[in-house]
């Protein structure tokens, strides 16, 4: 079981490490903000609907994050899109991905009477505080953090599927823990 835990947090790596301060600065890996126990994913598409991600949900890359569209006729507007549109559209698309950094799931809580501290548990077993400087990765709705760098090129190894799965052990091995951007 340890060992797929870790597995899933090395997916969750891959796709974008920033460090723990405001996490709307962090580039994500997808476009999921949501993932239930069930394994069931909640995408933010290009055009800013809100809507199931399946595997066979389209998808493209745009700006280092891959993207699921809502449709075919949206992944299709999105693949023409001009280099000023795909630009004006991922603008718009991340004033609206930052309103949801909020809600995502984390592997880090509040430590009762320290008032700012976190604690977190890595894929790895180990508890660490959160600092400033820890390594967090954005993916599937999930915001990972890693006590290590070595823990995050672990999970940064890993294929996309084996992340997903480790993300979805964690989730249902631990209470759901809301992420607060700055300002909050």
């Amino acid at each position: 079981m340890r060992s797929y835990l870790i597995g899933v947090l090395v997916t969750a790596c891959v796709c974008s490490l920033v460090f723990a301060g405001d996490l709307t600065t962090v580039k994500p890996g997808n476009n999921v903000f949501k993932m239930t126990t069930t394994g069931e994913r909640t995408g933010l598409c290009g055009c800013t609907k809100e809507f199931p991600v399946s595997d066979k949900s389209p998808s493209l890359s745009a700006e280092g994050t891959d993207m699921y569209c809502c449709s075919p006729e949206c992944h299709d507007h999105a693949s023409k899109a001009t280099k000023e549109e795909s630009t004006a559209m991922m603008a718009t698309w991340k004033k609206a991905w930052d309103l949801k950094v909020p809600d995502l799931w984390a592997n880090a809580k509040e430590v009762e009477d320290k008032e700012g501290t976190k604690m977190a548990t890595c894929a790895c077993g180990k508890k660490f505080t959160v600092e400033t400087k820890t390594p967090v990765i954005l993916e599937n709705g999930v915001a990972l953090y890693c006590c290590s760098d070595a823990c995050h090129t672990q999970l940064t190894k890993m294929s996309a599927l084996d992340r997903y799965k480790a993300e979805l052990a964690l989730i249902k091995a631990a209470p759901a823990v809301k992420q607060e951007s700055k300002g909050d």
